[in-house]
């Protein structure tokens, strides 16, 4: 049983702050990949370039 949150396309071209914040979230996911791998992967799906996620 899956629901659509959040789905948005991801330009090609990213303004300064959208790169920092698209980093700092690509660290938090690493960090929550790194305490609960099998859980991390449960709740995260990619497709192409839509990014879909929840927690």
């Amino acid at each position: 049983q899956l629901k659509k949150l959040c789905a948005r396309w991801v330009p090609h071209l990213l303004a300064i702050d959208q790169k920092r914040i698209r980093l700092r979230i690509s660290q938090a996911c690493s960090d929550r990949f790194e305490q609960n791998k099998m859980d991390f992967k449960r709740r995260f799906i990619t497709v192409d370039e839509t990014w879909i996620h929840h927690w």
